[in-house]
């Protein structure tokens, strides 16, 4: 099947695609598929269904069965290496021949996964963040590469993850045979993730990108966070921490958070003078905040729905949102303490080669906090996956089987993606012939492939 889209294509005969069957009414090999749904298929005949441009009867309708894909988070550098590896023009340095090709294998294998409907990619606010203040060339290519690769599936902000798992654990508090932590990627994704690719549906699909005077705030947003996410790193190293107490000190971090965040919204809701400083905090806190309705949500389950708030009830909501308890069950808010734990070590470690914090830490530690629990199979950098395969990280990580990947791992890596193509039926195979017909490779950035996934750009780019 090629990328065309049903609302790309100028008529309606253009939008039927191969592969082409026989047509039951007229015989002719002309029966191709009209568009690909959720769990289901449409034929219509190029002969004998299409009259002025227009279809004449109901198109055949074949019904398609549930599918379960892996899911794999790519880290941004994984995006970065794959583009760089098809566009030498965007590359800053050298880049060896040997790795080149192995990032065009990763991304030839990932993309066939993604066809062969056996694997989906989410993308996240820290591919948009990250990507957005790239140059336009590498921008654009990067998007293309993210949109393609996760079938426009996109795993939700961190802060919303957060609040859904508090309120899972908060549902198990008040009835032990709700679990206590649910790992199902729909909870926190936007798109179908277990779908069958809707190829006709791309070009109608609506996207959102920050206006572009937006780069230099954000930038400066970067820059800002780097120096004070420095000045913590300095701290530990005065403050020298053993592991345990750096992790017990920063999981403290959230119930700090929902306290601040639902003080700001009372002092919000009275009419007080308050001193600059903190009416300026109070202005900026928004009414949809995902704490705020966590609380709400919290104080319905725990009242029963009392209409009537009821200050014991609210304050036993704050102090379990708040508990130690909480934070030992609820993935997000026990995995990045850790994490933080993990960094904190190069700070105190008088021989570390690591004597600052690294630029993308603070990112990395949020995308793996968050989705790992999610995840079949993360890809991230070397270091990363050098900390999560050791102590205070490796004991929590490995609760959720997910497999933990590095580019430097390639043999295992394709090994293990070998295995998911492997582990395909026969009939799902046939199905995907049936339907999307021959998988082959494809260069990610063609002039079809950026108007589908990114936006049309011009292919030779100086510097």
């Amino acid at each position: 099947m090629s990328l065309m889209t049903t609302g790309e294509a100028e008529t309606i005969d253009a939008a039927i695609e191969p592969p082409f069957t026989v047509c039951p009414k007229c015989a002719k090999e002309t029966y191709g598929v009209l568009h690909v749904g959720l769990r289901a298929y449409l034929r219509a005949c190029t002969d004998c269904q299409i009259k002025n441009g227009k279809l004449t009867s109901k198109p055949g309708f074949f019904a398609l069965p549930k599918i379960s894909k892996k899911v794999i988070y790519l880290d941004q550098n994984i995006l970065s290496g794959i583009v760089k590896a098809f566009r030498p023009e965007l590359r800053k340095g050298k880049m060896e021949a040997e790795v080149e090709q192995n990032w065009k294998l990763l991304f030839q294998k990932l993309d066939r996964l993604r066809k062969l409907q056996l694997i989906v990619c989410p993308f996240s606010i820290f591919h948009r963040r990250e990507s957005f203040v790239a140059s336009d060339p590498l921008r654009l290519r990067l998007k293309a590469l993210y949109k393609r690769l996760s079938n426009f599936v996109e795993f939700g902000e961190q802060m919303d993850i957060t609040a859904v798992q508090a309120y899972q654990y908060a549902k198990h508090s008040c009835d032990p045979l709700e679990p206590v932590f649910v790992g199902d990627p729909e909870q926190v994704t936007i798109g179908t993730v277990n779908s069958w690719e809707r190829w006709s549906m791309k070009s109608v699909m609506t996207d959102y990108d920050w206006k572009p005077e937006y780069k230099g705030m954000l930038i400066e947003q970067n820059n800002n966070s780097e120096v004070e996410f420095q000045r913590i790193y300095s701290g530990w190293v005065d403050e020298k921490l053993p592991i345990e107490d750096r992790y017990t000190k920063e999981a403290s971090g959230y119930g700090n958070e929902i306290r601040r965040v639902y003080t700001l919204k009372l002092m919000k809701q009275f009419p007080l003078t308050l001193p600059p400083a903190i009416a300026e905090k109070v202005n900026e806190l928004w009414d949809e905040h995902p704490y705020i309705e966590l609380i709400d949500n919290v104080y319905d389950l725990f009242s029963g729905g009392s209409e009537i708030t009821n200050p014991l009830i609210l304050r036993q909501v704050i102090d379990f949102l708040a508990s130690e308890e909480l934070q030992q069950n609820v993935p997000a808010i026990h995995i990045e303490p850790r994490l933080w734990a993990a960094v904190s070590k190069h700070a105190i470690a008088e021989k570390s080669a690591r004597k600052t914090m690294k630029k993308g830490d603070p990112t990395d530690i949020a995308a793996i906090a968050t989705y790992l629990p999610y995840c079949d199979a993360m890809i991230i950098d070397n270091a990363w996956k050098s900390e999560l395969t050791s102590n205070p990280a490796k004991s929590e990580f490995q609760k959720y089987n997910t497999e933990i990947f590095s580019f430097n791992q390639m043999p295992k890596l394709m090994s293990y993606l070998e295995q998911i193509e492997n582990s395909a039926s026969s009939d799902h195979l046939r199905r995907i012939k049936e339907i999307y017909g021959e998988v082959e490779e494809s260069d990610p950035f063609d002039a079809v492939s950026m108007k589908l996934y990114s936006q049309p750009i011009e292919e030779t780019v100086s510097g």
